[in-house]
């Protein structure tokens, strides 16, 4: 079984090489703490292409991550999440987000800060939208994880390069 997977990634690696378009992004993506070839690969797959969303809520929406909304009138109640979308995308951000749990003090971080309130498997969930959506500025911006710093792109930091970016224009 173990050398069945190791020529199943043989190939899919060389496969993936073969496409100069998708094989930047795969490997930048790689960059980001949990994320492997399958995980970059199934992100980019099961999306379509992260460049048909406009706003990281629109993916997160997409992938079912983003939490259910009922409101009438003033009252607003938050729900669980909403498991639209394909199901491996979740999956392989799931398993992405207890490995940069155990690996990236950052993420460390952010998974013990959530889980205080709301437990242990809510908050690996909670880091696994927090990884879309960090992979999706990465893809946007063209940049890598910066490993020194453990600073993630974050959406906000992206919005306000792009503004920038236009006012210099």
């Amino acid at each position: 079984l173990e050398r069945q997977l190791q020529k199943v990634g043989r190939e899919l690696h060389l496969e993936i090489e073969s496409l100069p378009e998708i094989h930047e992004d795969i490997e930048r993506l790689m960059t980001a703490p949990g994320v492997g070839l399958i995980t970059a690969a199934t992100v980019l797959t099961e999306t379509g292409g992260l460049d048909r969303f406009n706003e990281p809520e629109q993916l997160a929406s997409y992938a079912g991550l983003a939490p259910r909304i009922y409101q009438s009138a003033d009252t607003v109640h938050h729900g669980h999440i909403s498991k639209a979308g394909p199901p491996n995308i979740r999956w392989v951000l799931q398993q992405a987000s207890w490995v940069a749990f155990r690996t990236n003090p950052y993420c460390r971080k952010v998974h013990l800060k959530i889980s205080k309130r709301a437990g242990k498997k809510k908050a690996a969930t909670a880091l696994a939208r927090k990884l879309l959506i960090w992979l999706w500025a990465m893809h946007r911006t063209k940049s890598n994880w910066n490993k020194e710093t453990n600073n993630p792109i974050c959406s906000k930091s992206y919005r306000h390069a792009e503004s920038l970016a236009e006012a210099a224009h």
